[in-house]
């Protein structure tokens, strides 16, 4: 029996964390289009990074299976568009200002205040070095500054702030809603990278930034789980996947398959528990 099971119809709101992990993170559109075909809408959803890029779609009222749509007819033209290379790259190898463009102009995102869903973005301040929860005013800045990974997306001036990739300091911000939900579901797709031979070779600049990012995601997730853990936690096996594989659609949704069932066994679960309440 499903702990969720036992509680009360006072206690069903439902609150998902999307985690970042890049290209990975498509697979959240798997785990939401199991929402949207069980009619469940959460009461909020958190994100960092990716999570929080489709996060923001999701909760501004486009469906999963219109996200993965846009997604799949996007052109080679327009997903070119999206990597305007900064030069000279100073303080990042692509500006960014391709994808706020799309957010602005091809989903309409403009506030946190006209999201249906509640949503929480998570970034990094820089220089403080602190966690910094973005959940009202300018969506698309909060959306940018969650996925600006230090060294290749240049960082967002923000609120009087210097923002960064949210997943330095938490990669599957799950914490940052407990107390705006009864039942908590955490999503992470940081997945997993193995050598690709049995001999040691080593890493060029480009994955010496995105492979120490990735361990550092790690480890903050596994710090976090020992003092706090969500209800519950998938984790698609998505292996030597890159952050920036993202025309591997298909291949990384049919990794996560299993805990894509697994999450909708559960939901399905939690449905039926909540018609006969």
């Amino acid at each position: 029996m499903l702990d969720f099971l036992h509680k009360t119809i006072k206690n069903r709101r439902l609150g998902i964390a999307l985690g970042g992990g890049g290209a990975r993170g498509l697979a959240h559109i798997g785990f939401l289009k199991v929402l949207d075909e069980l009619d469940i809408t959460p009461q909020i959803i958190s994100g960092t990074s990716i999570g929080a890029l489709i996060g923001a779609m999701y909760c501004s009222g486009l469906s999963a299976r219109e996200i993965e749509n846009h997604y799949n007819n996007m052109s080679l033209l327009t997903k070119g568009r999206l990597i305007d290379l900064a030069i000279p790259a100073i303080h990042g190898l692509i500006k960014g200002e391709g994808i706020t463009r799309l957010l602005h102009e091809e989903y309409h995102l403009t506030t946190f205040e006209n999201l249906k869903i509640p949503l929480k973005i998570v970034a990094t301040d820089f220089w403080n070095r602190e966690e910094v929860v973005l959940d009202s005013g300018d969506l698309v800045q909060a959306v940018r500054a969650s996925i600006s990974i230090p060294g290749i997306f240049e960082p967002v001036k923000f609120r009087d702030k210097i923002l960064t990739d949210g997943g330095a300091v938490n990669p599957v911000p799950y914490d940052i809603i407990r107390n705006n939900c009864d039942i908590l579901i955490a999503i992470d797709v940081i997945g997993q990278l193995q050598p690709q031979s049995s001999q040691l070779e080593s890493p060029n600049i480009f994955e010496c930034i995105i492979n120490s990012f990735h361990i550092m995601e790690t480890t903050i997730l596994e710090n976090q789980l020992e003092k706090s853990s969500p209800d519950f936690i998938y984790q698609p096996g998505i292996v030597n996947v890159s952050i920036i594989d993202f025309t591997r659609y298909a291949e990384i949704i049919q990794i996560s398959q299993p805990e894509i069932e697994r999450f909708r066994q559960d939901m399905m679960a939690y449905k039926a528990k909540s018609c006969r309440i």
